[in-house]
């Protein structure tokens, strides 16, 4: 072997060394993010099996307003602000409050009052809250 085969092999070697070195960085940054999007997607699935609602009240007031309690029986903490009130299929935004006060966070055993004006007599709500856990109930009516 002469010097132009040394030399070729050195050049080889250095090309193939620096594509290893740019080419490791990628496949260790993406196998870090796979990771990472597996591991939030194992901590939704269990917050999401801890998720539970009980609605326990819903009432039509005529002619003026509904009103809903639903109690948080999971074991998760929820954000109040987020909930989605559906009356008769119709999205709402529900004022809501615990113990008569406005607050973010709902926390495991709290019941949450919430209330929409309406003119027209309504038959079911449905509560959809974090994660996607929903509850529904039949509307009462009280004249």
């Amino acid at each position: 072997m002469g010097i132009s085969h040394s030399a070729s092999a050195a050049v080889i070697f250095l090309g193939v060394f620096v594509a290893a070195g740019s080419l490791y960085p990628a496949v260790a940054n993406g196998t870090e993010r796979v990771t990472d999007a597996q591991q939030a997607a194992r901590d939704n699935a269990l917050a999401e099996k801890n998720t539970e609602i009980n609605v326990t009240r819903a009432v039509y007031y005529t002619g003026k307003r509904v009103e809903v309690n639903v109690t948080n029986t999971g074991t998760t903490t929820l954000d109040l602000e987020a909930v989605n009130l559906l009356v008769d299929g119709e999205a709402t935004n529900p004022t809501g409050t615990i113990d008569g006060v406005e607050r973010e966070t709902w926390l495991p055993g709290e019941t949450a009052n919430f209330s929409v004006d309406f003119a027209n007599e309504k038959d079911r709500v449905v509560v959809v809250v974090d994660y996607g856990v929903s509850g529904a109930k039949p509307v009462r009516v009280v004249t």
